[in-house]
């Protein structure tokens, strides 16, 4: 079992890809940063780069059968013997990234829930002592833990495109002091090469 949403800042995600969109703005063209070109560059990016939400069902959640788990190992006559206890295994649908899991939320609150991810479940395995409250409990966590990284795609998304407008505009004053620079070399070259000839 792994402990969820616990592992990379979520702010590392959006750090990454404002640095993605960046690259990948750089290497447009005029015709990718004016007019309709400039909309259907801002939608192309806006979907690549917006980040989902996950759903949880937790109307369809199932518990299973009694699980006996290792929860750790004692030593006896030189060999380390597991020690086992029972659990109860909920599985709970959810769609979304999985990869939000990993992320730890700009907004936290106690322990964050562990367990697993299989088949667009995520299991808990829960001890069986007190295991009604615990169970509930452990929903409760990662109900607010999945809301709280919901909030933080949603509010990136909102500056996203926000971000992707002013980051093509940019990109268009980019390619016009470019145009300029070039249209004066050029005219440097006439002129040049018209006294040359003279």
């Amino acid at each position: 079992m792994k402990t969820f949403f616990s592992e990379k800042h979520i702010e590392e995600r959006f750090s990454m890809i404002l640095s993605e969109i960046e690259d990948d703005v750089k290497r447009l063209d005029l015709p990718d940063v004016v007019e309709i070109g400039r909309q259907k560059s801002i939608e192309s990016f806006y979907r690549r780069y917006s980040i989902g939400h996950i759903e949880l069902d937790l109307r369809r959640m199932k518990l299973s059968e009694l699980k006996k788990i290792e929860v750790g190992r004692m030593e006896k006559n030189g060999r380390p013997i597991p020690i086992y206890k029972s659990h109860v295994i909920l599985s709970i649908p959810y769609i979304g990234p999985e990869s939000l899991f990993d992320y730890i939320p700009t907004r936290t609150n106690g322990t964050a829930p562990t367990g697993d991810l299989a088949e667009g479940n995520v299991i808990l395995a829960i001890p069986i002592e007190n295991a009604s409250d615990r169970a509930r409990r452990e929903i409760e966590s990662l109900a607010f833990y999945t809301e709280q990284i919901n909030r933080d795609a949603k509010e990136f998304n909102g500056q996203l495109m926000e971000s992707l407008e002013q980051k093509l505009d940019d990109r268009r004053r980019d390619i016009e002091r470019e145009h300029e620079e070039y249209q004066k070399v050029e005219a440097f070259v006439k002129e040049h090469n018209k006294l040359k000839w003279s």
